[in-house]
């Protein structure tokens, strides 16, 4: 069964240090299980993966942080950091304009659903552009 998304924010989104990211819109959707659910949805402002399997999972975040220094974004899956989704960029000033991307592959196993967050771990400031990609492959 294949499925993907693409949901995204392009409104802007004051994050602190450790806050977590919302997604407002599906820009693309395909995919259902035999009931007709979406096999990967939209829910709370996340991503869910509803079947099990392996997903292909990017992130993109762009992100005018409130003082210089590293801004680091981190892919979470059911509450857990994903081992190596982490990506970091360095602002030389408040409010320079800094985009980092991580791609990860993660796993459902059995019939569990499984949500996909994303937070600012560090670089608190206002997030411009935020976008996820799951596919399953």
């Amino acid at each position: 069964m294949k499925a993907g998304i693409y949901a995204v924010n392009t409104n802007t989104q004051a994050v602190a240090a450790g806050g977590l990211l919302g997604l407002t819109t599906i820009v693309r959707r395909y995919g259902n299980d035999n009931c007709c659910n979406p096999v990967v949805n939209l829910a709370n402002n996340n991503v869910t993966l509803g079947a099990p399997g392996y997903y292909l999972v990017t992130v993109d975040v762009t992100d005018e942080p409130t003082a210089a220094g590293a801004v680091t974004a981190t892919l979470y899956q059911d509450g857990t950091a994903v081992p190596g989704a982490v990506a970091t960029n360095t602002a030389a000033a408040d409010s320079d304009a800094t985009s980092v991307s991580i791609t990860a592959l993660v796993r459902v196993i059995g019939c569990a659903t499984s949500t996909l967050t994303v937070a600012l771990t560090a670089g608190a400031g206002n997030v411009t552009n935020y976008a996820v990609t799951a596919v399953k492959v």
